[in-house]
């Protein structure tokens, strides 16, 4: 009998949602061969962490749930900056904490990274439908995204009247980083899929003021 851990994970590989793993794996083989090392925060049914392995990166994955089997077993603030790493790839992790503790999460992404911070987000849209009928006026609908969140619930998500895409990526970016790609999976619109690179000297002044403080 099919346990429904594993029916969840059997529904992954079904398109579309599975184009978000392609999209994973593009976002991080476009960076270039300087990268190598890869720090994955909370791997899940390590989908992305196989496929990179094969590809000959070195690649670690950090969570605090113990039954993951990751190579760090804690928080990513216990880790320390000796394991610093090309890349730090992190997918639909944030939204699953307040908002605000979410900038403090992205923080330490960004510290444990030499360069690159990868991320994805759940985005809503407002989709539209026009009704044939005489004038056939265009009518605005709400949005129409629905899920059954089997780990924990969302906080937050990209695209609701309080997070527009503009303001969560300002907020990120403001935190030691500059925005080098965004864009959406065309096949599963919900996710939104965010390369930021480290800038040093952003980096530099707030460690300087955390120090000082």
């Amino acid at each position: 009998m099919v346990s429904n851990y594993e029916k969840i994970g059997r529904n992954d590989v079904l398109k579309p949602r599975f184009t978000s793993l392609q999209f994973q794996l593009e976002s991080l083989v476009k960076l270039g061969d300087n990268v190598n090392s890869v720090l994955e925060v909370g791997p899940g049914r390590k989908y992305f962490y196989s496929m990179v392995k094969l590809l000959g990166y070195d690649i670690k994955t950090l969570d605090k749930y113990s039954e993951l089997e990751q190579d760090f077993e804690c928080d990513v603030t216990e880790l320390s900056v000796d394991n610093k790493v090309d890349a730090v790839v992190a997918f639909e992790v944030r939204e699953h904490m307040p908002y605000d503790k979410s900038l403090a999460f992205f923080e330490e992404l960004v510290r444990l990274s030499n360069k690159w911070v990868l991320i994805s987000l759940p985005i809503r849209h407002k989709r539209w439908r026009r009704l044939l009928k005489g004038r056939s006026p265009i009518i605005p609908d709400l949005p129409k995204v629905t899920r059954e969140d089997h780990w924990n619930p969302h906080h937050w998500e990209v695209g609701t009247a309080s997070y527009p895409v503009n303001r969560v990526v300002a907020d990120l970016a403001s935190r030691g980083t500059e925005l080098r790609s965004k864009f959406v999976n065309r096949y599963h619109r919900y996710h939104l899929f965010l390369t930021f690179e480290k800038n040093p000297v952003i980096e530099f002044w707030r460690a300087h003021d955390r120090d000082a403080g």
